[in-house]
């Protein structure tokens, strides 16, 4: 009965671990030593119980380990499958948050151009344009100072700011053109494009500006041709873009004011004599003596005959 007894244990060991093959053999060795030490008791149906008992539950047990790997396959293919859909939508978040990104930028530039807009949409003069952008500037623009080249007549006109203890830009000096601006001058006139170049790479060895190493610029255009230069003092290298942003606002507002100055001077100049014409004459006239009676000051006016002007 220990020889049926073993070779059973193999048998139910076999099927528990799923070798068929093994379970089949110890199966066979328990049929045959029950057969060969329990031979008397195959006459009595308790006998045949026994061994249809002994032959059969390590089967069982196969099938039922069988099942369980099925399932656990099963299971596996299932959880392979979801960790696939996993990784697609994964895959599609970040490029939803990739294209959110762009959309973001894309706003921040829009709301950029808007603020640029706003703000220098009602200068109808040079100082009025640069000191309306030296209120938006701030919120864009992490510079040291900002200069404005108009080039719009024959000797370039500049004028500059530079940023203040409480962050804002304030109005300096706007005296004659510097060699550096002459420089950038030159080298937007020649390349159409936003750079930016140290102070020594553009003095070319010469004088350089106090406290400031590197200047950024970005030109201003009018039916294809530079009316002016936006110079930003020590701007950060990824800020340029912005900087070309501001200053392609700045030339639709360049290009209004040149215009406005235009029919302003042709609405208080004489086309054949360059002079200005009597209503311009009157109010200058009469803010000229307010200005005398509000100081104190004489007042002289001076009518001189032209013969033949005609």
């Amino acid at each position: 009965m220990m020889m049926v007894m073993l070779c059973w244990t193999l048998a139910m060991i076999s099927g528990l671990i799923w070798a068929r093959w093994w379970t089949g053999v110890f199966t066979t060795a328990t049929l045959i030593a029950f057969c060969w030490t329990q031979a008397a008791t195959m006459a009595l149906w308790t006998g045949w119980l026994q061994l249809g008992t002994l032959c059969i539950t390590p089967w069982l047990l196969a099938a039922q380990q069988g099942r369980e790997d099925r399932l656990l396959r099963r299971l596996h293919a299932e959880e392979a499958g979801q960790m696939a859909q996993l990784s697609d939508a994964a895959r599609t978040l970040l490029s939803l948050q990739t294209t959110a990104q762009h959309m973001e930028t894309r706003i921040t530039k829009i709301t950029d151009v808007y603020h640029v807009t706003k703000e220098t949409t009602r200068a109808l003069h040079l100082a009025e344009l640069f000191a309306a952008s030296l209120e938006v500037a701030p919120r864009l623009l992490d510079t040291r100072g900002l200069r404005l080249i108009d080039l719009s007549k024959d000797t370039p006109h500049v004028l500059r700011a530079t940023r203040a203890a409480d962050g804002r830009l304030v109005t300096t000096d706007t005296n004659h053109i510097l060699e550096i601006e002459q420089a950038i001058v030159r080298q937007t006139v020649a390349s159409g494009q936003s750079a930016s170049a140290t102070t020594q790479e553009l003095s070319g060895g010469g004088a350089t500006l106090e406290g400031i190493c590197r200047l950024s610029w970005a030109p201003l255009w009018r039916e294809q041709k530079p009316i002016g230069v936006l110079v930003a003092d020590e701007l950060p290298e990824h800020q340029l873009q912005t900087l070309s942003i501001v200053a392609n606002q700045l030339s639709l507002q360049l290009s209004r004011i040149h215009l406005y100055q235009q029919v302003e001077a042709l609405a208080i100049t004489d086309a054949l004599t360059g002079l200005f014409v009597r209503s311009h004459f009157m109010e200058r006239a009469r803010d000229e003596l307010l200005r005398c009676q509000r100081h104190g000051l004489s007042c002289v006016l001076l009518m001189v005959d032209l013969d033949r002007f005609k």
